[in-house]
């Protein structure tokens, strides 16, 4: 019994002793470089050319094919780095045409609609796309 006595207090008197000393230590969140907060901004100058805006309106149009059947697929739009921005059941038959605010840093679209897979460059805000395959002869035996 005296064992569990001692050993209570013990557990007590390590508790309080590490409660003191570890709130006695100083805050490194508090203690931070002060140059940072004094360096004024209103010295800095951007170029006229520079834009504000992390991001720009694209206009994509996909132009549709006159087909006797419905055809339906799923539509996917991605950005150059493949992050999927649109994804939606389309006709064939139907124009598509959306607006679309993407980062700056974008430059090329990819479009997969079933098996079929086209990159373009964004120029102007504008990509014109259709669902139109060139096709070669590599399946064809000579």
């Amino acid at each position: 019994m005296n064992k569990a006595i001692i050993y209570r207090w013990g557990g007590f008197l390590m508790a309080a002793a590490v409660l003191t000393f570890t709130s006695c230590m100083p805050d490194p969140i508090e203690e931070g470089p002060r140059d940072i907060v004094d360096a004024p901004l209103s010295g800095l100058v951007a170029s006229d050319l520079f834009e504000w805006s992390t991001y720009k309106d694209v206009e994509i149009s996909v132009k549709g094919l006159p087909l006797p059947t419905r055809i339906e697929r799923r539509l996917t739009l991605l950005t150059g780095g493949g992050d999927v921005f649109y994804a939606g059941l389309q006709s064939m038959s139907e124009d598509f045409k959306m607006s679309f605010s993407l980062p700056n840093h974008v430059n090329t679209l990819k479009m997969t609609y079933g098996d079929i897979e086209k990159e373009v460059t964004i120029e102007s805000g504008k990509v014109v796309l259709d669902y139109l395959v060139a096709l070669d002869n590599a399946d064809l035996d000579e």
